[in-house]
């Protein structure tokens, strides 16, 4: 058998690196804190956003492409004084406000049942995020990424570093990541960037330290969407 010629291993090397990178990528480890920190808290921020109902800002939401459009996922209870027809906006620091379009909600958790969930149509193009393809897992490194300071600080996003520490049978997360309001409707996002999680809950200070509330996937017209 002839060895490959010099020349074709100088052009495999250009298309062999991008794929050991990606490789790479995809195998992040999901228990460690991620090695590009700074670049996994960049595309956090700028896809991640303060969510108006009428007058007040009221909570944060995520952006995610579904079918080649720009959506907002957050928690019902962030939108639901807005569900009859009444402005929905939102905006980043990265982005001024624009308006959104409710398409979907559910909020049954606040009456025994177990979503808490909305999903707007932006009127923009904007920076996405993707969901986890695998199941989450106990361990897990997770930051939140939200807007607990309010209106009087603008649109400054915050991040709060914890793990997966619980995980039930109908897709609930239970995390360490300090959660203070602000952060309903926001992201729960691993080392690779990816989405893990929608926050929707913390539990009382008085009673528990650091344990807050994510829902791992969205249902929308049937479709499930899984983190």
């Amino acid at each position: 058998m002839r060895m490959l010629s010099w020349k074709w291993l100088l052009l495999a090397v250009p298309v062999a690196i991008p794929l050991i990178l990606f490789y790479l990528q995809l195998n992040q480890d999901l228990y460690s804190q991620p090695a590009n920190l700074r670049q996994v808290i960049q595309v956090s921020k700028e896809a991640t956003f303060e969510i108006k109902c009428d007058q007040d800002w009221v909570g944060a939401g995520w952006a995610i492409e579904i079918d080649g459009v720009s959506h907002i996922v957050t928690a019902h209870h962030v939108v639901e004084d807005c569900l009859e027809g009444e402005f929905i906006g939102a905006r980043n620091a990265e982005l001024g406000l624009f308006s959104l379009e409710l398409i979907w909600s559910n909020g049954d958790f606040w009456e025994g049942g177990s979503t808490d969930l909305a999903l707007l149509e932006s009127s923009k193009e904007l920076r996405t995020l993707k969901f986890q393809p695998e199941e989450p897992e106990i361990g897990q490194w997770v930051m939140v990424a939200g807007f607990p300071l309010g209106e009087d600080f603008g649109p400054l996003v915050t991040l709060s570093e914890g793990r997966i520490v619980g995980l039930d049978s109908i897709g609930h997360i239970v995390t360490s990541a300090p959660i203070n309001p602000g952060n309903s409707g926001g992201p729960l996002i691993n080392s690779r960037g990816e989405v893990v999680g929608t926050i929707y809950a913390s539990d009382s200070p008085d009673e528990y330290e650091n344990l807050g509330y994510a829902q791992s996937q969205l249902e929308h017209c049937g479709v499930v969407l899984d983190c």
